[in-house]
């Protein structure tokens, strides 16, 4: 049986290490010395780094969809996925170092994407109509993703998770889809 915190220790380190240095950067060996064990302690709980990127994966999706789900108008729902991507930062600039077309990463991203492309669209409906619904979700899930990505890439400076989402509602709003 796996041990939860230790598992969670190795993927809170993993998350640091991969904004700090980057997927390719990070080393396993530093990784499992930050939580105080040996690589040979890692191995017992990941096969490679390729699952334990997938791991740290699958908790930032779940953490995205829950969030995107709890949220009750587009403003908070972009709210959410902003905040969760910066407490995931160094898993979402992992994706984008992995993803090459086909890759499983990539197939992950896309996934995850559709998902919260769909609750986007249970809140913009009201705001575009029914006809527009999935364009406008997949539209504003694009936005939305490309901007996480320029900012745990360290491309765009950090600005405050509020006021980014009140920007995007407003430009979906007034802009995209005024009626």
């Amino acid at each position: 049986m796996e041990s939860l915190p230790t598992r969670d220790a190795l993927l809170a380190a993993g998350r640091r290490a991969f904004a700090d240095r980057g997927y390719a950067g990070a080393r396993l060996a530093d990784i499992a010395a930050d939580t105080g064990m040996t690589t040979g302690a890692f191995y017992r709980h990941f096969a490679s780094k390729n699952d334990f990127f997938a791991a740290m994966f699958a908790d930032y999706g779940e953490a995205l969809i829950a969030a995107l789900t709890r949220a009750r108008t587009l403003k908070a729902q972009l709210e959410a996925w902003l905040l969760a991507a910066r407490e995931h930062r160094g898993v979402v600039r992992a994706a984008q170092e992995l993803s090459r077309a086909g890759s499983p990463e990539a197939d992950l991203r896309r996934e995850l994407r559709l998902r919260a492309s769909a609750l986007l669209g249970e809140r913009l409906e009201p705001i575009v109509g029914e006809d527009q619904t999935r364009a406008a979700a997949d539209m504003v899930a694009d936005i939305v993703a490309q901007y996480v990505l320029m900012e745990s890439a360290g491309w765009i400076p950090e600005r405050d998770a509020r006021a980014v989402a009140s920007e995007l509602d407003r430009l979906v709003r007034k802009g995209l889809y005024k009626r």
